[in-house]
């Protein structure tokens, strides 16, 4: 049986504070009408107050309400007590705090829209409080004691890599509100700068983005930007605080750049190399003069802006000189280097231009470059793209188009002196999507990319180059698949579009006779990869895409409604069946993975299709024109082999027979990228996808219509198997004996895998 504690009330337990409480208010009543009158008279003057000024310009309320609690206290019955003018611009309300020293404050209009501060409330103190956009501060803006100036922010920002024509700095003082969008505009300061000093009242720093006015941002990656009071440089995506003012006159640079070092000189033929160790300056070399003499011609200084020269045409047997110098931005000049000499042999014949070599390719070492991103020869062709910010690129000021063919111009003694004789480069034809430096999302076949070529480096001016060397150039081609964007002359989609509040972003404004070539700058957007012409928000004629621009029901990653037909996709009907294949990779060793998309970025002809075909072989005929020495394919395995073997590689022998001959014909090399994943000869099993599949001839007669025939060409081989595919003998060794090769079945195709591609195989 537990026992019950009894517990005593509590105001029995406390008499002896009973007894004072009591004690004290007897005492209050007997007090004196004179010192009560006085104590209340004190308590009268410690009352404290709070007079609230609120900025109404940038709201254009008819009327403005405070609503308010003292600190500890209760809150005013929505929406508060009606504020009264004080003076232009501003309103006004004096608020009884009692003993609170201080009130949280909203604002509103009486009519349900409010400020508080992004959620936040204001926290007022007492005595004469400002509240303007979100900024306090503790004046009374109506009396006349002249302007109180704030803190003060000055932003210089460049438009160099962007190009933008004009810019807006949308900002927010810190604790404050948001200007409207686009935000306030920034005046010109110098070329490429624009600047705006910004009054952010007592805040110590900002949050901004900037915009050209016209929807395009750049808001640090989504990040935005914070800058402090004071001067401020905000340049490809870096912020300087305290920064000099990058307009203002410098003192002039009279410092040379010193000499240059390690000079050296080599001859070929009639040719000679100079290189040399860079110069260091203060400000920076911007280019060398490189002195020969010798010979008929006497001295000749020649300018570069590369530590090397290819110097040719030279006389020949004739000893020359050279010796360099370093100049900098402001003219000033190093001392001349050491000499370096070096003697001519005899000229070797130059073959004629826009001719392959014609060699055998079994003797060329092959060295690849991704063209835009080797070297830089020419900045002017630079672009960044729409992905140029998010990328990071912009911050490490590097555009993903950067090299070009003049970068590699200058590099090919530095490539043949590596001992290459064979340059594999990416593919040149115009590309169009978010990130397409790589030259794989090709757009229009029949065009070179702007973007890599330059004055005098020309893509035939490279292969012309590479061949006065004795260096071919293999050509990165692609037949399996288009850009997103489709196929100039031949189909290119257009998607469902709307320039509302959500997507003005994101679709430019149309313009009337601009054509897109990805170097060329549109004026409406200030952007080169402009896309005005690729959408529509009328349904286009013969359009096929199912549930045109109604919503999916779908939000996109910032919240915006998303459309039916917004975005290029197989399985939407968006692309002809006739031309592009209707599906999504499903099995990588199926049929499917011959006849469906690899990736969005990647829409896949229908290679079967004769249009489809044409317009293929007669885009990479103008580059067999032009002379390139062979072919590199890409995603070769994705095209089935009875259709290579059928189109696309007696196309190629046709043509180079054609224009050059037999011989150089049976010299165009031809390698197609069949990306086994497991180290073995087959590729998981299946014949169809594996390398040496690639190299051989058909062994059977498959139906006349190409369609029909690559689904029967695929289940034959293999219902045939690993174990019985052909076999020859097409080394030189049978045994221990030497015998001609028997190369009777071979395709013309010759094979790389993954390990080439991007990286190890796979098991």
């Amino acid at each position: 049986m537990r026992s019950v504690r009894r517990r005593t009330p509590p105001w029995l337990r406390r008499p002896f504070v009973a007894f004072v409480a009591a004690t004290g208010l007897l005492g209050a009543l007997a007090g004196t009408p004179g010192t009560g009158a006085d104590r209340m008279a004190t308590a009268a003057d410690t009352a404290n107050t709070a007079t609230v000024f609120y900025y109404t310009k940038t709201k254009n309320w008819s009327s403005t309400y405070l609503h308010y609690a003292p600190d500890g206290g209760s809150w005013t019955t929505v929406p508060g007590t009606r504020m009264e003018a004080a003076c232009t611009d501003w309103v006004k309300k004096t608020v009884d705090l009692g003993s609170a020293t201080g009130l949280a404050a909203t604002f509103n209009n009486g009519n349900g829209t409010w400020d508080n501060n992004g959620g936040a409330n204001y926290a007022l103190g007492t005595g004469d409080i400002t509240v303007k956009d979100g900024v306090i501060a503790h004046s009374d803006p109506c009396a006349d004691t002249g302007p109180v100036e704030g803190n003060k922010a000055t932003v210089y920002y460049s438009t160099a890599t962007t190009g933008w024509t004009t810019a807006n700095i949308h900002y927010q003082p810190a604790g404050g509100s948001w200007t409207t969008v686009p935000g306030v505009g920034m005046e010109t300061a110098c070329t490429g700068w624009w600047k705006k000093t910004l009054d952010i009242g007592t805040a110590g720093s900002l949050k901004a983005a900037f915009n050209n006015g016209n929807g395009v941002w750049d808001n640090n990656n989504s990040a935005d930007y914070t800058i402090p009071t004071g001067t401020t440089t905000v340049k490809d995506r870096t912020v300087t605080k305290d920064a000099k003012d990058p307009c203002a006159v410098e003192a002039p640079d009279t410092e040379a750049p010193t000499a240059p070092t390690k000079v050296t000189a080599s001859a070929t033929d009639t040719s000679i190399v100079v290189g040399w160790e860079a110069s260091t300056d203060n400000k920076g070399v911007t280019k060398y003069q490189v002195t020969r003499t010798g010979g008929t011609k006497g001295t000749v200084v020649t300018d570069v802006g590369s530590t090397v020269l290819s110097d040719t045409g030279l006389e020949e047997k004739t000893a020359y000189t050279y010796t360099v110098k370093a100049v900098d931005a402001a003219g000033n000049t190093s001392p001349a280097s050491a000499e370096a000499k070096a003697t001519t042999g005899e000229k070797a014949p130059a073959p004629a231009t826009g001719t392959p070599l014609g060699t055998d390719p079994r003797k060329d070492p092959i060295y690849f470059v991704l063209t835009a991103r080797f070297h830089d020869g020419d900045t002017s062709n630079n672009r960044g793209g729409s992905q140029h910010t998010k990328s990071g690129n912009a911050a490490d000021n590097d555009p993903m188009f950067r090299g070009d063919f003049k970068g590699v111009v200058d590099k090919l003694d530095y490539i043949k002196a590596l001992g290459f004789s064979a340059v594999w480069i990416t593919p040149v034809v115009l590309n169009r999507s978010d990130y397409d430096y790589h030259g794989y999302h090709g757009y229009d076949f029949y065009k070179v990319d702007p973007r890599l070529e330059s004055a005098g480096a020309s893509y035939q001016d490279l292969i012309d180059a590479a061949h006065a060397k004795g260096m071919k150039i293999y050509q990165d081609v692609v037949y399996n698949h288009s850009s997103r964007w489709g196929a100039k002359g031949l189909f290119t989609p257009t998607v469902y579009g709307v320039r509302d509040s959500q997507w003005s972003w994101y679709y430019d404004e149309k313009s009337e006779g601009f054509e897109y070539d990805g170097l060329t700058v549109e004026p409406k957007s200030g952007k080169s990869y402009y896309n005005g012409d690729l959408w529509s928000t009328a349904e286009p004629s013969g359009n096929t895409c199912v549930n045109w621009g109604k919503p999916t029901g779908g939000k996109s990653a910032e919240g915006y409604t998303l459309y039916n037909c917004q975005w290029p996709s197989p399985t939407s009907g968006m692309f002809p069946k006739a031309y592009y294949h209707q599906c999504w990779i499903g099995n990588w060793e199926g049929e499917d993975a011959r006849s469906c998309w690899l990736h969005e970025d990647l829409a896949d002809f229908n290679t079967e299709n004769t249009t489809v075909q044409n317009y293929l072989i007669g885009a990479y005929n103008k580059y067999i024109d032009m002379g390139v020495d062979g072919f590199r394919v890409d995603t070769a395995v994705h095209i089935p082999r009875v259709t290579w073997n059928r189109r696309f590689l007696p196309a190629i022998q046709e043509r180079v027979t054609q224009k050059f001959g037999a011989e150089a014909a049976r010299n165009f090399f031809v390698f197609g990228e069949v990306a086994a994943f497991v180290n073995d000869k087959w590729n998981r099993g299946s014949v169809n996808h594996s390398a040496q599949f690639y190299t051989w001839k058909e062994r059977k007669e498959y139906s006349a219509d190409d369609e029909k025939a690559a689904i029967e060409q695929f289940d034959y081989e293999n219902g045939q198997g690993t174990g019985n595919q052909p076999t020859s003998t097409n080394a030189f060794l049978n045994g221990n004996s030497y015998h001609t090769p028997d190369h009777s079945r071979f395709s013309g195709m010759n094979i790389i895998d993954m390990s080439v591609h991007d990286g190890p195989n796979r098991s």
